[in-house]
């Protein structure tokens, strides 16, 4: 079948220009292409997007790690206790969120929506400690895992071991 026909019958139109790129979003979302356009249209939307995503994945694999190592750290350095001492969890979840990077501005502003100026990274760490502590069996509920950051937040926050300095 030549190439025209198939467009015409699939409703795909191969290419990455922009136009084009959009000419087939509308067909999509209008409904006049068929699965198989479909089908098409996402395996050349998807290598086309190749590079990109990759980038995205290793920067994520990089504040996973950060994250992670954080953990590893303060297991190995301070004995902590992961099950049913809620203050040594909420403590390593500030200190992994405030030293790997996961909350930094430009993070939180382009891939969260977060889009304040102001004590953004302390909230930021605030709300990611108090979400991890809150999924913890021994917490009862949102408002004891937030009361739980609070009370060690004075001497978690600050604590930067093994770095010198916060990474943003």
């Amino acid at each position: 079948m030549p190439e025209d026909e198939e467009q015409q019958s699939t409703g795909y139109v191969p290419g990455a220009g922009l136009w084009t790129r959009y000419g087939n979003y509308f067909r999509l979302a209008s409904g006049r292409m068929t699965e198989e356009g479909a089908q098409q249209w996402k395996l050349d939307r998807d290598e086309r997007n190749k590079e990109s995503d990759c980038a995205r994945c290793e920067k994520h694999r990089d504040y996973l790690l950060r994250y992670k190592m954080v953990h590893a750290y303060d297991h190995l350095r301070f004995q902590v206790q992961w099950e049913g001492n809620l203050r040594h969890a909420a403590c390593t979840e500030i200190r992994a969120s405030t030293l790997s990077g996961e909350c930094r501005w430009l993070r939180e502003f382009w891939d969260r929506g977060q889009w304040k100026f102001t004590q953004q990274f302390q909230e930021c760490i605030r709300r990611r400690a108090a979400l991890s502590v809150a999924k913890r069996p021994e917490c009862k509920d949102d408002v004891q895992a937030l009361k739980v950051v609070n009370e060690v937040w004075d001497s978690c926050f600050p604590d930067t071991r093994p770095f010198d300095e916060v990474y943003r």
